[in-house]
């Protein structure tokens, strides 16, 4: 057998490889495995705009809670369901069904609306929890689309939220006048 017929005698000596210590605090090679933390959150006017875990609607039951007792508002592209909760951080939860499209449209979407809130929260005073549905025509939206959508459901709540204390002082007036 002919297998190792061309081998050299001298075998060539492998460089060492020189460890530098990885972000872990593992010592590592020089092309660390571990992966490099990316800036995810770009600041705005030199404000850092984080999205907290506070800030998701997670459970079931809080999902329930938007659907029954919530109200509805609908733009051009999104249906909002949403409920105001004193002393909570604003949250938002998404419901994207596979009536939507496949899971790179369906991400997309949930991308577009995270970053949408995620650098409204600090213009966005209110105690409100948010659960958002995207219409039909949200597949074809632009990211600009629905800022606007989101902008137009800002002014919404406000004026809402005005009205209802507005609502309140007569009341309470009226109240006092007896």
């Amino acid at each position: 057998m002919n297998y190792e017929k061309n081998i050299p005698t001298k075998q060539d000596q492998k460089k060492a490889l020189t460890r530098i210590p990885c972000q872990n605090g593992d010592q590592g090679w020089t092309s660390c495995p571990c992966p490099q933390k990316t800036e995810r959150q770009t600041p705005i006017n030199g404000v850092k705009l984080p999205f907290l875990k506070g800030m998701h609607v997670r459970k079931k039951w809080e999902f329930g809670k938007i659907r029954r007792v919530g109200k509805k508002y609908y733009g051009k592209h999104i249906c909002f369901q949403y409920i105001f909760e004193p002393g909570n951080l604003p949250k938002i939860g998404l419901t994207v069904s596979k009536k939507y499209g496949g899971a790179v449209q369906r991400n997309l979407f949930k991308r577009r609306i995270k970053e949408i809130f995620r650098t409204s929260v600090p213009t966005f005073p209110l105690p409100v929890t948010i659960n958002i549905l995207p219409l039909r025509t949200g597949k074809t939206a632009s990211f600009e689309q629905l800022e606007a959508d989101w902008a137009n459901f800002i002014i919404y709540l406000k004026k809402g939220l005005e009205d209802e204390k507005q609502v309140e002082c007569t009341t309470t007036q009226s109240l006092h006048d007896h």
